[in-house]
């Protein structure tokens, strides 16, 4: 932060939990659960009973139309036949 000139006196306090201890947490996971599952396994089932709750998702891997990835949102929704094929 000193590089560009702004200061900070805000403490950071990080706090552990399991996600059934904090519902927000139950929520996260499930999340990112569900966008897991498309990527790796090409499930749809669980993300798309979620996807309208995504604003964004950044797939900084999938350069082959722009060199910075490709980014999905509502005005490019994320489907199973967007994605980059994993290779193995």
């Amino acid at each position: 932060m000193e590089k560009w000139g702004i200061g900070s006196d805000s403490r950071i306090e990080s706090v552990f939990a399991h996600p059934w201890q904090v519902s927000g947490l139950q929520v996260t996971d499930y999340a990112l659960w569900a966008l897991q599952r498309l990527i790796e396994r090409q499930e749809d089932r669980y993300f798309n009973l979620i996807s309208d709750r995504f604003r964004l998702v950044m797939d900084l891997d999938d350069t082959r139309n722009k060199p910075y990835g490709e980014w999905y949102s509502d005005h490019n929704p994320l489907t199973l036949e967007k994605i980059k094929p994993l290779v193995s």
